[in-house]
């Protein structure tokens, strides 16, 4: 990455073209260490948390863009949309406001006002400093006339690079360093030389020799200084740049157990593993891990499973029938401080034994092993052109549509579309939807090369155990202020009483993606599958 300036003694002056290069490198390697910072971070590659609820009679919709370094700028989208008695008034402001989830409200800013933005009614947009790393709550509260409502929208201060130092900064920097140090030793020389001489009266040549002495000696101070900074920094820039975000690197082995089923086993060898920055783990919608396994390249088998802990660093599951083959492990994981974090391996799946009156051929869906949520799918490969298809089969006559998948409202990158889905019986009326892990549906997002991978449901992005680390920071440390009295929950005016399912999100890149979405309707669970080209 930077490296110190070496050094040898220095037994004369140093030129202004050395002091140019010390401070450069000191400045960069100061602006590294300030701007570095290590944390977790939920997903891959789609580094922006999405957020849906209910803020009074508000529904809203937050988009929240962190930054790459900390201390670093956030962008906050966020969407108002107003139903019943919100749909006549009018919304006077909205304010955003970060909180440390462990200090709360009372070690936090004032609120910033998000500004409207032009042309887009309803949205509005504004930015937060994110002073450190760790686990954030962001406030959003939305002000009407006579109403006011909030939300809490938990995300992750990430850091997972150092910025450069531009040309046009180093080059201003350098020169007011040697501007600084040309007149240190100037002073120092004028100082020695006439300071002690009457008005008018001119220096000795012993007065002369002398300033020259003590500027030399000025010259190896400066010097001494800067090496000793320089140094200095490139061990902090160093040590920043060791501390950026590294996932915690885990192993993924298949065994077979006692009647000759498949255990899938799920090691965390990494050395950080319950180190000093460790917290331990809490349930998120119920499970203390979601697994998702896809295998590759041709993302046509899938399981969603919830391995329960052996050991401090073990997790098993028994596996579905799934095919044989190499498969992408995602895992969600969530700890008592609200951070979320996805841990990625690969794993070597073998075949399936056969079992007693087994008729040689897989089946396509289902559900079984030790969590009663567990579920798969097996479906076509992606094809090499990916064409949106906009139903799904669900088996049993249900099916799933996905409305906007192409035309006008066809997914773009970076454009926020939230994902709108509708499942039908075998009747062709809307189906009657039961709670999943507590939510309407779950969905698994997956580019073809395996670089974006998020985990999705009607409230966004967020995991509940990181929403309720939220609330226990806000009811600790609500204090009386202008906003107290507010009311407002998380997704309760954000989902439909029918088979409706609206997801928040963006994809991050273009490409080909495919989305999982599975709901359980019928006493099962049920998982559509849809390819699209992202432009």
């Amino acid at each position: 990455m930077r490296q110190g300036t070496p050094a040898g003694p220095c037994d004369r002056p140093l030129p202004r073209r050395r002091f140019l290069h010390r401070y450069l490198a000191i400045a960069a390697m100061l602006a590294a260490a300030t701007l570095a910072s290590r944390t977790a971070t939920a997903h891959v590659g789609s580094p922006d948390t999405f957020f849906a609820g209910s803020a009074g009679p508000w529904v809203v919709r937050v988009t929240v863009r962190p930054p790459g370094v900390v201390p670093g700028l956030a962008g906050i989208a966020v969407r108002v949309e107003g139903r019943g008695e919100a749909e006549a008034a009018p919304v006077r402001r909205v304010t955003v406001r970060p909180m440390r989830t462990d200090t709360g409200a009372r070690g936090a800013p004032a609120p910033d006002v998000a500004v409207p933005v032009p042309g887009q009614p309803g949205l509005y947009s504004g930015s937060l400093w994110l002073m450190s790393r760790g686990a954030y709550t962001i406030e959003v509260v939305v002000e009407g006339s006579a109403v006011t409502g909030r939300v809490l929208v938990p995300v992750e201060a990430v850091a997972t690079r150092q910025l450069p130092m531009g040309r046009a900064l180093a080059f201003l920097v350098g020169a007011f360093a040697v501007l600084l140090v040309s007149g240190g030793l100037a002073i120092v020389y004028a100082a020695v030389r006439e300071s002690t001489l009457r008005p008018g009266e001119a220096p000795s040549p012993g007065l002369r020799r002398r300033a020259i002495r003590a500027t030399w000696t000025a010259a190896l101070v400066f010097g001494a200084l800067i090496l000793g900074e320089s140094r200095w920094s490139a061990r902090v820039a160093g040590a920043a740049g060791r501390d950026l975000y590294r996932p915690y690197h885990v192993q993924a082995d298949v065994r077979r157990d006692g009647s000759g089923g498949r255990m899938l086993r799920l090691s965390i060898d990494d050395p950080r593993w319950r180190g000093k920055d460790w917290h331990a783990l809490v349930p998120d919608h119920g499970k203390i891990m979601h697994l998702f396994a896809m295998r590759e390249p041709a993302l046509d088998a899938f399981a969603h499973l919830h391995p329960v802990a052996v050991s401090e660093r073990a997790f098993e599951t028994p596996l579905p029938p799934l095919p044989a083959g190499a498969y992408s492990i995602f895992a969600d994981v969530t700890d008592e401080t609200g951070f979320a974090e996805t841990l990625v391996c690969r794993a070597e799946i073998p075949a399936a034994l056969p079992g007693p009156g087994a008729s040689g051929s897989l089946p396509s869906e289902g559900q079984a092993g030790a969590d009663p949520d567990d579920s798969w799918r097996v479906a076509p490969p992606l094809p090499p052109v990916v064409r949106s298809p906009a139903r799904a089969d669900l088996g049993a006559g249900y099916t799933m549509q996905w409305e906007g998948a192409t035309g006008e409202g066809a997914p773009v990158a970076g454009r926020e579309r939230p994902l709108t889905f509708s499942v039908a019986d075998a009747a062709g009326a809307s189906a009657a939807l039961e709670p999943y892990m507590g939510m309407r549906a779950h969905a698994a997002v997956l580019r073809d090369d395996g670089s974006v991978f998020v985990h999705l449901h009607p409230m966004g992005t967020v995991s509940m155990a990181s929403l309720d680390a939220s609330r226990k920071m806000d009811a600790a440390s609500s204090v009386p202020d202008a906003h107290a009295g507010m009311h407002g929950g998380a997704g309760a005016g954000a989902e439909k009483a029918d088979g409706r399912i609206v997801l928040p999100y963006s994809f991050p890149t273009s490409g080909p993606y495919r989305i999982w979405v599975q709901v359980r309707t019928g006493g099962e669970i049920r998982t559509g599958v849809f390819d699209v080209m992202v432009r």
